[in-house]
């Protein structure tokens, strides 16, 4: 009998610890797993701990644009812009340049531009994506 009690006790043992064993390993799944969807989604900041501000943002969409545009020689309209931001790192913002067309003339060009926010540097166009460009003259 004592036989049958200290190996019934070995084997509960062995169980107790194979349980405790899954147990962390779907803890830790869990946690991998909720921690890749924040970072995803932007619910974490950026590396240096802040979001985007407008002006950041602003920045970004002036460097976006720029390759855009088919002449070098553009001023944008700096301070005047419509600036939003969604709860989903979806940024927006409504703003115009004016291009040199003569030796007096300018034609402005009125944008709106929609992007998110990946994460990452602000200042870095890799840590941006552009969802909509409409411009209008």
């Amino acid at each position: 009998m004592k036989d049958s009690f200290e190996e019934q006790l070995a084997e509960r043992k062995k169980f107790t610890n194979k349980a405790t064993w899954v147990f962390f390993i779907i803890i830790l799944i869990v946690a991998i797993v909720v921690l890749k969807v924040a970072v995803r989604q932007g619910a974490i900041a950026s590396s240096n701990g802040s979001m985007p501000s407008k002006d950041d943002a602003f920045e970004v969409a002036k460097e976006i644009v720029k390759p855009t545009l088919r002449s070098a020689d553009v001023d944008f309209s700096e301070g005047q812009y419509a600036f939003s931001k969604s709860n989903d790192s979806i940024y927006t913002i409504k703003s115009y340049y004016e291009t040199k067309i003569g030796d007096d003339e300018k034609a402005r060009t009125t944008f709106v531009l929609k992007f998110k926010y990946n994460g990452g540097p602000v200042s870095s166009k890799q840590s941006w994506s552009v969802l909509t460009l409409e411009k209008q003259q």
